[in-house]
């Protein structure tokens, strides 16, 4: 059964499953639908002007964590054609029938039921609670993962922290980006989006050919709740040896590696030209407009 619901963001409109929900966590079909009616014309709004300042027509961006689709349909109304990961299985299935919804974007969008990790075949996946939460990892493949010490707590304390990393666990494959390009034929890759979650230890510095060579806008989230600081160190310098350009999340101002580091920066947007001057301008002032809509509407405070 499937009921169309349809999502306007932005300027993109496109339908979800509204009964895709049902094999979340705790069938969560009022808290699928709630969210994506209510919560997601709110939801992680620097991240969908990023999307507006880099995806174009004319080329194509790898999402990297899809979930249950948010980025991917509304990215399918910017980019020429979406090219999403996602492993999580229950994730996926909600992702699949979301994509279904929306004939307009059938020969947009590849979605590919895998983990973008170091190596082709499979791996142990999940942890972080439930499958289908959004939080599951590659990192639960290190039996180790669940007593590390990250850098920020995610629960609160210690114990608290090591029970939600013992979580749900299920098998997945993996793939390579190498393998990944070559599988789904991508030659016209301009912008990668990445959120898995820790994952990004294993996988950004396997991508690192792909990155030096072809160098596409990088947009990857760094989980401090799950990697330790030299962890995300070895991340961070990685990226700063390919990239010239390093922009906050806000494309406001590039970043300092020192800054990243010091402040636990959770989003980069990593560049290999300087965003043009009067793209920034508009930025600022689309920023400064969503701003005071929130305030207007109490959902931030004036310091």
């Amino acid at each position: 059964m499937s009921s169309p619901l349809l999502i306007r963001k932005r300027r993109a409109r496109f339908f979800v499953d509204a009964d895709a929900g049902y094999a979340l966590p705790n069938h969560a079909t009022d808290w699928y639908v709630r969210w994506w009616t209510e919560s997601y014309k709110e939801w992680e709004p620097e991240t969908f002007r990023v999307f507006d300042a880099f995806l174009d027509r004319h080329h194509s961006y790898i999402d990297v964590g899809a979930w249950i689709g948010p980025t991917v349909l509304y990215g399918a109304s910017k980019a020429k054609h979406v090219y999403a990961l996602e492993p999580d299985p229950v994730a996926y299935a909600a992702l699949h029938r979301n994509i279904v919804m929306n004939p307009q974007f059938a020969r947009k969008i590849t979605a590919v039921e895998a983990a973008l990790g170091d190596s082709d075949g499979e791996s142990i996946f999940g942890g972080n609670g439930e499958l289908g939460n959004s939080e599951s990892t590659l990192l639960i493949r290190d039996p180790s993962y669940i007593s590390d010490q990250a850098e920020r707590p995610r629960m609160g304390s210690a114990e608290q922290d090591r029970a939600w990393r013992d979580g749900a666990r299920t098998t997945v494959r993996t793939v390579t980006i190498e393998t990944f390009l070559r599988e789904n034929r991508i030659a016209d890759c301009s912008f990668v989006k990445m959120d898995i979650e820790g994952g990004e230890a294993i996988a950004v510095p396997a991508m690192e050919k792909f990155l030096r060579a072809e160098r596409p806008t990088f947009f990857v989230s760094l989980h401090w709740v799950y990697l330790s600081k030299p962890q995300i160190e070895s991340i961070v310098n990685l990226l700063y040896d390919i990239y010239p350009f390093i922009y906050d999340v806000h494309l406001h101002r590039t970043l300092q590696r020192e800054t990243v580091m010091g402040k636990c920066v959770g989003q980069l947007v990593c560049a290999a030209r300087p965003l043009p001057p009067l793209r920034r301008a508009a930025i600022a002032v689309a920023h400064k407009a969503m701003n005071a809509r929130a305030y207007a509407r109490g959902l931030l405070r004036r310091m």
